[in-house]
């Protein structure tokens, strides 16, 4: 479950808010805070990421810009990755969904 984010980052700018829980990154299922930081730390600088968040009763999928934390040099443009939702769902069941809060 998301329970910060930093202003002006590549999550605030994604869209992503306080309370969604995140799913996947892409594509790959996001188990624990441990899964999480792994698929962060793996991922390139500056490279776009697709993450499936659960927010609500749904599932809500969003691109973000991987920046360094707390970085606060000349941003690259975002491209219109501003509230870039890409894909909304339903929810499945939770038996079905193979996500956890992270």
């Amino acid at each position: 479950v998301v329970k910060n984010i930093l202003p002006g980052a590549g999550a605030d700018e994604g869209g992503v808010q306080i309370n969604d829980i995140l799913l996947r990154w892409n594509g790959q299922p996001i188990g624990s805070r441990a899964d999480f930081g792994l698929l962060v730390s793996q991922a390139e600088i500056g490279s776009i990421v697709k993450l499936q968040v659960e927010r609500g009763p749904e599932h809500e999928s969003r691109l973000l810009r991987v920046e360094i934390k707390g970085s606060t040099g000349p941003k690259q443009p975002s491209s219109g990755l501003k509230q870039s939702k890409v894909t909304t769902a339903k929810r499945p069941s939770r038996s079905a969904s193979g996500g956890s809060a992270v």
